[in-house]
């Protein structure tokens, strides 16, 4: 199987959001532009996945919450990540948790090596959405944008690998 018949899956990419901030999404639409948008409320969110996946997406790609010293965040991002996580699933999407760790030291690295401080890491988000999407983007919106494109990259590859198989 030549890589031309091989089928790429498409990905929207989600960047949980708090009470305090809304949760954003970023996929490539059929006609190639990139559709970026943050959302608090329940029902935009839904609506957000369902025309993430009537467009072609097959696979949210959602950041996995991480253990900081805030126990209080922690806890409203994993309560956010399930309710993403839920409504993907019902939307008939395949579901893929990334580590931030993951899917920045992929597209956020310089000289291998990521940033680490948040003021660093939004910068260099905020930097490679505009070099995808040619926009100026939120900090929430941009880390949605990189992790779309970690997905699209990421996951394109494992699909190839198992063409081959």
């Amino acid at each position: 199987m030549n890589s031309e018949t091989i089928h790429r899956p498409r990905c929207i990419g989600i960047d949980p959001g708090t009470t305090a901030k809304p949760s954003a999404f970023a996929w490539i639409s059929d006609a190639g532009d990139w559709i970026v948008t943050s959302h608090n409320n329940a029902s935009s969110i839904y609506n957000e996945i369902d025309d993430a996946h009537f467009s072609g997406v097959e696979i949210a790609v959602i950041e996995d919450c991480f253990l900081g010293p805030n126990a209080k965040s922690y806890k409203m991002l994993a309560v956010e990540q399930g309710r993403l996580r839920m409504a993907a699933e019902l939307a008939g999407l395949r579901v893929h948790i990334v580590h931030p760790s993951t899917w920045m030291a992929a597209s956020l690295s310089s000289g291998g090596r990521a940033p680490k401080k948040h003021a660093d890491i939004a910068r260099v988000a905020i930097m490679r959405a505009k070099d995808i999407t040619t926009r100026d983007l939120s900090e929430d919106e941009a880390m949605a944008v990189c992790i779309a494109d970690w997905g699209e990259c990421h996951l394109q590859a494992e699909t190839e690998e198992e063409g081959k198989g």
